[in-house]
């Protein structure tokens, strides 16, 4: 049986309520709404890869290089140390045991030992890494040249240096040069970046000036200067020094402990570009030098630097469990 009809005014309070629990859903709503669309929380940049810049095979087998679970490293060679027989014999080792290892190692290429003034055509630099690659087919890492605005290399030279590795091995990590942070530094990636034709992707970077005297003017500067990554590939802090530089800055152990702390506390964290970092050296001479910046004395025994250096590593790896 068809219900009688209910009076016009039940009707309209009828539709009244409704209105108004429509009106409470639509309230409720909102807050659930507003947070679908606020942005997630930025996460913090991964922890940047961290190497040891080191000339001497050693290093691989130092029980204290084990233990920090360390699995990059460097090594600077002459461009044509591949064709020199001391060389070529003390790349066989680093590489051989570097590889054995696990170590993976970025592979820079810089003037001849002995003759400063050896700058190769870009052909004959190329051939030469063709020899390279050849011979260690597991290296894939490599930095053009080592320090150029401070070895006065041309950057237009430089820049056809780096399309050759580039054309050499497409699939390799080519870094455009290895910068010292002086005032000049900017000026010449610019001369460089004009004669490649094409953005670099990787850049490396000695900031021994920003992090010994404790500011940031030359890895901001290059921060200002390029585009790609930039990896620090020769920092850490003095103990002792005996060159013709004219810039002062103090020394010591302490203060190299002191300066290795700056580097991953204030200098990494400027940019989320700046990807690695490569303490140079590993262990100190026995003899006279005209630079350490070592994190293990001659004996053996660590210094502060390690010890400050451990307890990074530490912090880079409990913030990659978290």
């Amino acid at each position: 049986m068809r219900p009688s009809a209910l009076p016009r005014s039940a009707v309209t309070r009828l539709i009244g309520r409704a209105a108004v629990v429509i009106a409470l859903v639509a309230v409720a709503a909102q807050p659930a709404a507003a947070a679908s669309k606020r942005p997630a929380a930025r996460r913090a940049p991964a922890p940047p890869i961290v190497g040891i810049a080191e000339q001497h095979p050693d290093l691989f087998g130092d029980p204290l290089f084990t233990q920090t679970s360390i699995t990059h490293a460097r090594l600077l060679v002459g461009w044509n140390g591949i064709y020199k027989d001391a060389e070529r014999a003390n790349m066989d080792a680093y590489l051989n045991m570097a590889h054995a290892s696990n170590i993976d190692v970025l592979l820079t290429f810089g003037n001849a030992w002995g003759d400063g003034r050896n700058r190769p055509t870009p052909a004959r630099f190329a051939q030469a890494f063709r020899a390279v690659r050849a011979r260690y087919p597991w290296i894939t890492e490599f930095a053009t040249w080592n320090e150029p605005n401070l070895a006065g290399a041309s950057p237009a030279l430089t820049a056809n240096y780096w399309r050759a590795l580039r054309r050499e091995c497409p699939s390799c990590t080519i870094l455009a040069a290895d910068m010292v942070d002086t005032p000049t530094m900017a000026k010449w990636i610019k001369r460089f970046r004009r004669a490649a034709h094409r953005e670099p992707q990787f850049w490396g970077l000695h900031n021994y000036v920003d992090a010994n005297k404790f500011r940031s003017t030359g890895t901001r500067g290059i921060l200002r200067a390029t585009k790609g990554q930039v990896w620090l590939t020769e920092t850490g802090g003095v103990v002792d020094r005996h060159n013709t530089s004219t810039i002062r800055f103090a020394t010591g152990t302490h203060h190299a402990a002191q300066a290795v702390h700056f580097i991953f506390s204030r200098l990494v964290p400027l940019s989320p570009r700046i990807r690695r970092v490569y303490l140079y050296n590993w262990r100190a001479s026995p003899g006279p030098t005209t630079w350490d910046s070592a994190l293990v004395n001659a004996d053996g025994t660590p210094r502060a630097a390690y010890t400050a250096l451990r307890k990074q590593l530490a912090r880079y790896a409990a913030r990659s469990v978290r």
